[in-house]
């Protein structure tokens, strides 16, 4: 009579569970299996019966992801089996790796049991090659296709790349076939086991006599003893060639090393079905109080104890069930592949990861590592943006580096955004820090400052020997012509002009000293315009003429008048000027990273009009004075002095606009040596004439 089955151990691998848990769970026969880790069997509607002392893939993906993140890669290449296994580890990753913004450059699965598998790898690893900042590799496989993929990676040298790969490659990687070169630096997350050192010696005192019942040991132990016992398994040998007999008493070498990878895993599942059936007979017995359970017992109730079962497992950890028959604690070894001292392949256990009650820890002794290049590779999107530089058009891992924009700076790699310089700052070449300015002003010590000063000494010295002459020869007819008074006054301005480019050159801009300066400035234009007005008959004879007591006043006098009440007027504005928008002092930050310091320049309606009247008043004086200039009195004066209206009127016409958009030291420039020019073109004028008369032609005078 055929017995019933009360409990499945087993299988290990998950496409073979798949079929065998869809069938058990119809009669709710309890499969226990010790090594299946497709996160599908997770799945209660469909795998009902189905439990499993070995943790899920979907937390393999969670610590393979947590791994990546741990190195700051976020930028990985996925490569999975078409298969359950693959196709499902794949899709726990992924999740995962979305919590940890890791992104997949590519996701790519090979039908390993494909007649064009060959072509299937070569056309992954050509997109793997393309990727070139996809350095980190995730594997979801069995070590039979990894052997595959390895090859076919070594024969197409993509040797440059990490391999991070799932427990189907176990410890197994150290045998493929291809260079150490190639091999060493891979990961593989294997499922934590502790050695069972009984296992080890049980195995080892077995003999050939007692391995003939289990004919997958016996076959074991012949390979190992390199023999054969003649009997009725066929199960196939790995040994070539002839063989030997087996002697019945014959034992495996005490050397051998007995794979036990998986049997804490075996010896848990075997441990939940005793422990169930240890709860059912405490029942029955009367031993605790439980609902009656009748005999035969249901595969139901036996399912409902095996699921309810805790104990504390061969790994020393609680071996406990969910919902979903999966370990409520899980834990992965992280090893590493290298060549030892002694010139072998050897995995190295490098960290861990456990889950206990949905919280994770990640352990890891980075000093243990060994990298394929002799460094950790960098796995990004993009290169990490260094300081000069800010992140741009991130997504969840890729992104684009744009270097700092003028006037501001990063200091640190992989950083945001740049900080602007504060105005009293610039930033250096490489975008990476900012630098005080250097405060500059007019002055002595400048090149623009020795010009200046050149200049100005010259005018003073040109107009003092001028003055001496016409000191020296007032009584003379062509200086008294000219009228005594009004040349001191026109001494006194030229004196004034080149005195203020000096000011310029030695004071300090301050608000005092850019309100006199200013002042100056335009009182200056007044004193060129009202004198050169006051110089014309038209003026004197219609003062004469609007005032009766004056009309018996000489020319030079009435001029004198003129002259101060264009001054009084100029002044008034100036006042007025000042007090709706008083000149002040103001730095300017200039193309050559310094920090001007100047005069700031207001153009209000006050400004405009200080600057406004004199120009009409020289405006009207050059039509004057054009209309005068056929006179041939005091020495063709009335011509000379149209020549030096329109020689004026030319140069204002050129400074107005240059002075206005013209910005720092170059700014003072144009307003100092206009100034300049308007004195030697008057002194050119006015001057020559009559000097040449005086020491070439002194008979005319």
């Amino acid at each position: 009579k055929t017995k019933p089955i009360s409990a499945v151990i087993g299988p290990a691998i998950s496409w073979i569970s798949i079929p065998i848990a869809s069938l058990l769970g119809l009669y709710s026969i309890p499969q226990i299996s010790y090594a299946s880790t497709s996160r599908i069997l997770s799945d209660k509607t469909r795998y009902r019966s189905f439990l499993r002392t070995v943790p899920s893939d979907e937390y393999q993906a969670w610590a393979m992801a947590e791994f990546v993140q741990y190195f700051e890669w976020n930028y990985v290449f996925l490569i999975a089996s078409d298969d359950d296994y693959g196709k499902m580890g794949a899709s726990a990753f992924k999740s995962a790796a979305r919590r940890f913004n890791v992104c997949i450059a590519n996701d790519e699965y090979i039908a390993f049991t494909s007649d064009r598998v060959k072509d299937y790898v070569r056309d992954t690893l050509g997109k793997l090659k393309s990727v070139e900042r996809a350095k980190v590799i995730i594997v979801f496989s069995y070590l039979w296709q990894g052997e595959i993929l390895l090859t076919e990676a070594e024969r197409m040298n993509i040797t440059d790349r990490t391999w991070i790969t799932s427990d189907g490659w176990n410890t197994g990687a150290k045998l493929i076939n291809v260079s150490k070169t190639m091999l060493e630096g891979i990961f593989t997350f294997a499922i934590l086991s502790k050695p069972v050192p009984d296992f080890q010696k049980y195995v080892r005192n077995l003999s050939i006599r007692d391995a003939e019942e289990n004919p997958w040991l016996l076959r074991y132990m012949e390979d190992i003893l390199k023999c054969r016992r003649p009997g009725k398994y066929t199960v196939p040998s790995k040994m070539p060639g002839s063989y030997r007999t087996c002697g019945t008493h014959e034992k495996l070498p005490p050397e051998t090393e007995v794979i036990s990878e998986l049997v804490p895993n075996v010896i848990d599942a075997v441990k939940a079905t005793a422990n169930a059936l240890r709860a059912i007979i405490e029942c029955q017995n009367g031993k605790v109080n439980c609902p009656k359970i009748n005999e035969p017992i249901s595969p139901d109730v036996f399912l409902s104890y095996v699921a309810n079962t805790s104990f504390v497992g061969t790994d020393d950890v609680v071996v406990k069930f969910d919902g979903n028959g999966d370990l409520t604690s899980s834990g992965y070894i992280v090893r590493n592949l290298q060549v030892l001292a002694n010139k072998k392949l050897e995995y190295v256990d490098v960290g861990n990861w456990s889950l206990v009650n949905e919280t994770p820890k990640f352990n890891l002794n980075k000093s243990l590592i060994k990298w394929n290049r002799g460094a950790r590779p960098l796995s990004t999107c993009f290169r990490v943006c260094l300081p000069g530089e800010k992140i741009v058009g991130q997504s969840e891992c890729c992104w684009n580096c744009q270097r700092c924009e003028k006037g501001t700076v990063s200091s640190e790699a992989g950083s945001y955004a740049c900080v602007v310089c504060n105005e009293t700052h610039y930033d250096n070449a490489a975008r990476t820090k900012c630098i005080v300015r250097e405060i500059v002003y007019m002055s002595f010590g400048s090149a623009a400052g020795v010009l200046i000063f050149t200049f100005a000494l010259l005018g003073i010295l040109i107009t003092s020997c001028a003055a001496v002459v016409f000191w020296r020869l007032r009584q003379t007819p062509i200086v008294s012509t000219s009228g005594r008074w009004m040349l001191s006054a026109f001494f006194v301005t030229l004196q004034l002009t080149f005195l203020f480019g000096i000011i310029f050159v030695f004071a300090k801009p301050t608000t005092a000293s850019c309100i006199i300066i200013e002042s100056i400035h335009e009182l200056l234009t007044m004193l060129y315009s009202g004198f050169l007005f006051a110089k014309t008959r038209a003026a004197n004879n219609i003062l004469r003429r609007a005032v009766s007591p004056l009309k018996d006043m000489p020319s030079d006098l009435t001029g004198l008048i003129i002259l101060g009440v264009s001054i009084a007027i100029e002044l008034v504005l100036i006042v007025i000027r000042q007090s709706m928008a008083p000149s002040r002092s103001y730095f300017w930050n200039q193309e050559d990273n310094s920090r001007l310091l100047e005069c700031q320049q207001h153009f209000n309606v006050a400004r405009i009009m200080a600057v406004a009247v004199p120009m009409t008043i020289l405006v009207t004086t050059t039509f004057l004075a054009f209309r005068e200039r056929n006179n041939t009195d005091a020495f063709n004066e009335p011509k000379f002095l149209s020549f030096s209206t329109i020689a004026l009127c030319i140069l204002l016409s050129a400074f107005i606009p240059t002075y206005r958009y013209v910005v720092g030291i170059s700014r003072i420039l144009v307003v100092v040596f206009t100034a300049f020019a308007t004195a030697f073109s008057c002194m050119g004028c006015l001057f020559i004439p009559k000097l040449y008369v005086i020491f070439v032609r002194p008979e005319q005078n």
